[in-house]
């Protein structure tokens, strides 16, 4: 068993390739157990992996990345295989190929953790970005090498914001110069010691733009024809690269160099850096002139901004102007020798400070451990929990479409519902939230008139708002047990572990077009006080159709609530506004209760807005007669979420609404049964313990503290 697997295309010799190994082998030597999954073969890494003890497994032993099928069945089950074999806590996915089959495959084979590596700042195609946009809810991270990077991706839709980090590159800076004797590479390559030496550093391919390159070079040999340009790179181009420098008469200042595994030499003989790509990530090329004393003259692409300072470290040239990077080379040319080596230590001392591969290295472990804490064979920090939560809301919550007529028997089956949940979770030991509906913890109309708030909503769907009909309710309990649930919530109190927490006074709907933040605190002042009339104050707050308004956690926190429920990440989970609602989330959301689209959805509880995060993991959608051949396909995929979620060392949060059991009880039942016995045997397994949301919270605020490396490595000694 592998704690931490990464996967790539191949590990042909490049800046992602490169940071993979680095990554990988600092790992291995921190006593991580490491594996390394090529689809591809190819591998001029071979020697570092074995020399750190990393096992190097290639899917596609036969075939090169340019001969890959279309759909690619006998790859993706070697790999599936594979994953299986080592069971990873952790899959880490570098390159497009790699991280889109990581996605599907990594989930087939139910892998816990799926973190994402974004290299790219450009996808290239709009169907990459389709498929990076719909295949993105089967991730729990992605970390991007530059902030460009993700803003370029969520700009477009491709990645949520809040499930991705920025860790740059790493640079082992003890490398950096190289000892090698400048005048000795030069020699090999044949430049005389007082000619001006620009190299370039990268494969040939479209992305970095050698074409543009060799126009700008034109046009300074037209100025300056004694320099000379050196680009080291492999590639299937480099024949027709070559032609095209001679078609512009550069032959003879322009050498391929081909695929060189000596660049670090190159550099030390080099007298400047160019980069003239037209898309890039966080340019590794770049990062290791800079650290090597060279100035740099780069385009402005990816995460070139973030490395950098123009005038001080380099300079940056608009991408795809061969004019504008002309005129900078032939600048940084006509500096004096003085000038040169200022700038070049100016970029090598901002290599050191901020990329060191150490604290590089520091920042992956963090991120691994914080996404799947169990990921070292190790405990996690707290045991994972097992988290209930019922909206009890009546008819209060579903009035606005559904009546009495259509919808009772639904309501009036609650009512033995409720007493034969709370049975078995005597039975299993489970401890559950119950976020009550202020409105139903009334057995009286006069009681209920009484406790209003003081300001009510004003949506602009007036339907949306329940005290239009208030009027038309019945008086009390016995007579209208549609409304009125006072007897219910007593009932729920007096079984052990049991928790009330809110689901606002009037089902209150945060996102909806015309209620203010003023109505919604007054809303959850009179919840807090009509719970307070049965119960401790409330800790735990659940939005009403998961309507999650982060603009109003503030709000929340200051009524004194701890935790809230928040929703699952992937994007068919959003809260949205009723009419917002597409048709597709609709389908997504019921495929995933039979299909694992959105991935297991553990969590690790977060601060957020003031409040813990306690988010949904998984809804657990009543029996339905229509859909019965279905049930044992829905059963094992929430039993499977909660595997996964209590291997990786992540809480799950199984919720419901107690009105879901009114019809079809005995099947309803039959399903809880079985999910709470199955919780059991996660129970004995993994430690799994059965938590209320209020609960979740206090441990969460009572024992969080920040990983630091004193933790990190405890929790990875062996």
């Amino acid at each position: 068993m592998q704690d931490v697997v990464f996967l790539t295309d191949s590990l042909t010799r490049g800046g992602a390739e490169t940071q993979l190994t680095r990554v990988a082998t600092a790992l291995s030597r921190r006593g991580w157990k490491v594996g390394v999954l090529s689809l591809f073969p190819m591998s001029d890494f071979e020697d570092e992996l074995r020399e750190a003890g990393i096992p190097h497994v290639v899917c596609e032993p036969s075939r090169s990345p340019d001969d890959r099928p279309l759909i690619p069945f006998k790859m993706s089950w070697r790999l599936v295989r594979q994953l299986r074999e080592w069971r990873p806590s952790v899959l880490i996915t570098f390159s497009y190929h790699a991280d889109v089959m990581g996605r599907v495959c990594g989930r087939l084979a139910g892998v816990p953790t799926i973190i994402g590596s974004l290299r790219t700042a450009h996808t290239k195609t709009s169907l990459r970005d389709k498929v990076y946009r719909y295949t993105e809810p089967l991730i729990d991270l992605t970390i991007s090498n530059s902030q460009a990077g993700v803003n370029y991706m969520v700009s477009r839709r491709i990645l949520t914001l809040r499930k991705t980090k920025v860790i740059p590159n790493a640079m082992i800076m003890a490398d950096f110069p190289s000892p090698a004797s400048r005048e000795a590479v030069r020699a090999g390559l044949g430049i005389p010691e007082d000619t001006f030496l620009w190299l370039a550093v990268g494969t040939l391919n479209p992305a970095k733009d050698y074409p543009g390159l060799l126009e700008a070079a034109a046009e300074v040999a037209a100025a300056e024809p004694s320099f000379r340009l050196c680009v080291a790179g492999g590639g299937v181009a480099l024949d027709s690269m070559r032609a095209l420098a001679q078609a512009r008469g550069v032959d003879g200042v322009v050498q391929f160099l081909g695929k060189r595994g000596d660049a670090l030499d190159l550099m030390r003989a080099a007298d400047a850096f160019v980069l003239s790509s037209a898309w890039e990530g966080l340019p590794n090329a770049v990062m290791e002139a800079m650290a090597s004393g060279l100035p740099v003259v780069a385009t402005d692409v990816g995460g070139v901004r973030e490395l950098i300072e123009p005038g001080r470290s380099g300079w940056i040239v608009p991408r795809r102007d061969p004019a504008a990077l002309a005129a900078r080379m032939l600048a940084t040319m006509a500096l004096d020798p003085a000038a040169r080596e200022r700038l070049g230590a100016e970029a090598r001392a901002s290599m050191t400070g901020r990329f060191d591969h150490e604290r590089i290295t520091d920042r992956w472990e963090e991120q691994i451990l914080h996404a799947a804490p169990a990921s070292r064979g190790g405990r996690a920090r707290h045991a994972p929990a097992f988290v209930v939560s019922l909206d009890f809301e009546l008819l209060w919550g579903m009035r606005d479409k559904q009546s009495i007529a259509t919808y009772g028997d639904h309501i009036l089956g609650e009512r033995e519902a409720i007493p034969a949940m709370l049975k078995l979770f005597r039975q299993y030991g489970i401890r559950a939230t119950w976020a009550a509906v202020g409105m139903t913890l009334f057995d009286r109309k006069e009681d209920l008139l009484r406790h209003l708030p003081d300001l009510l909503p004003t949506y602009e769907r007036g339907a949306l708002s329940p005290y239009g009909v208030i009027d038309g309710i019945g008086d009390d309990e016995r007579s209208d047990p549609y409304h009125y649930g006072l007897s219910l919530a007593r009932q729920i109190l007096d079984c052990e572990g049991m928790e009330l927490g809110s689901h606002t006074f009037s089902h209150f709907y945060c996102l909806e077009t015309g209620q203010t933040a003023a109505q919604f605190r007054a809303d959850l002042d009179a919840s807090i006080a009509t719970i307070g009339r049965l119960a401790e104050r409330p800790a735990s707050l659940v939005f009403p159709r998961n309507q999650y308004n982060p603009e109003y956690l503030s709000i929340c926190a200051d009524a004194g609530f701890a935790c809230f429920r928040g929703n699952e990440a992937a994007w068919m989970y959003h809260g949205m506004a009723e009419a917002e609602r597409p048709v597709a989330g609709r389908g997504a959301r019921l495929l995933d209760n039979y299909l694992n689209l959105s991935g297991s959805n553990g969590f690790i509880p977060h601060e957020e807005g003031g409040l813990i995060n306690c988010p949904s993991s998984r809804f657990l959608r009543p029996f339905s007669h229509r859909l019965a051949r279905l049930e044992g396909m829905r059963l094992r995929r929430i039993k499977g979420a909660m595997e996964s979620a209590a291997r990786a060392g992540r809480s799950f949060h199984l919720w419901w609404h107690p009105h879901n059991f009114g019809t079809n009880l005995n099947e309803n039942l039959a399903n809880l049964q079985a999910l709470l016995h199955w919780h059991v045997a996660l129970r004995d397994r993994y430690g799994v313990v059965p938590m209320t949301m209020g609960e979740v919270a206090a441990r969460a605020r009572e024992e969080r503290a920040p990983v630091d490396s004193a933790s990190l490595a405890q929790a990875g000694a062996r």
